[in-house]
């Protein structure tokens, strides 16, 4: 079988009543006037949900409450070369490869960059550029 990549349906986008696509436009807070539906498509999405807790016949669970928040992010625009560095380092499986990636804070991020990819991009850690960024994150927050 061969995977016709240009086929892939990813991003974000509306469709008409006949399944044709039609761009999203960031800059409209309708949709346009045709679109059936909207779409959204992230693959490398991380997700986090938050329920309230209820009990159902003596059983606390998450099920069937109440979403009290849904976050996300997502991995791409020419990212992916990093996640897969950090996986095929042996370092990282790919669940725990795209967790660090999405909650790195901008320095933890470069510095993950520039290690992963020998150089290529990102800058070091402890570097002035890292110290310039002053963010901080679960990672690197003791670092200081």
């Amino acid at each position: 079988m061969k995977i016709d990549k240009s086929k892939l349906r990813m991003g974000l986008w509306y469709e008409d009543a006949d399944g044709n696509r039609i761009p999203w436009d960031d800059s409209r807070v309708d949709a346009p006037e045709n679109a059936e539906t909207a779409h959204v498509c992230f693959p490398l999405e991380i997700r986090e949900e938050i329920y309230t807790l209820h009990d159902y016949d003596g059983v606390r669970t998450y099920r069937g409450s109440d979403r009290i928040m849904t976050g996300t992010t997502h991995i791409g625009r020419g990212n992916e070369n990093v996640i897969i560095a950090l996986v095929n380092s042996g370092d990282f499986t790919l669940s725990e490869a795209l967790a660090v990636y999405a909650t790195a804070c901008e320095r933890c991020t470069n510095a993950l960059i520039w290690k992963y990819t020998q150089g290529e991009d990102g800058y070091p850690e402890y570097s002035e550029e890292w110290k310039k960024a002053n963010t901080v994150c679960e990672f690197c927050k003791e670092e200081e």
